[in-house]
């Protein structure tokens, strides 16, 4: 809260609400992050989520949620940050 007022990352939602699945990978997160660290986590490229194993076709965590990809993938590696 700032001032009274909640103050919501902008990542954890679409144009439609909630990201889909990140209640799942939230909880993951080590406590402690700077939420500058954890939002540029969400919205950067990620090899290791990719569908075809191409580097360069790699995802970020909040568009392979947006995507509707499996959110235990996004939150095991939540867990290793």
């Amino acid at each position: 809260k700032v001032d009274g007022d909640w103050r919501l990352p902008m990542f954890q939602f679409t144009e439609r609400g909630r990201v889909p699945g990140i209640e799942q990978v939230i909880p993951r997160l080590r406590e402690g992050l700077h939420p500058v660290s954890v939002a540029r986590w969400f919205i950067a490229r990620n090899p290791d989520l990719t569908v075809d194993e191409n580097e360069e076709n790699a995802m970020s965590p909040r568009e392979w949620l947006r995507t509707g990809h499996d959110p235990r993938v996004v939150a095991a590696l939540a867990a290793d940050l």
